[in-house]
């Protein structure tokens, strides 16, 4: 009984872990890709300022 509730316990913890690991690469992910359209378009908005 009490190797089950270590292994259950572990289990769950490793999970939620995993879990956690996932969902920061996502919003990292998501994050950087917002990231890069800002940077293109102030860089867009530079270089027109820039022209005129």
């Amino acid at each position: 009984m009490v190797v089950f509730l270590v292994v259950f316990f572990f289990t769950i913890f490793f999970g939620v872990m995993m879990l956690g690991n996932h969902m920061s690469h996502l919003i990292e992910r998501i994050t950087s890709e917002n990231a890069d359209q800002t940077l293109y378009d102030l860089n867009q908005e530079l270089d027109d300022q820039l022209k005129s």
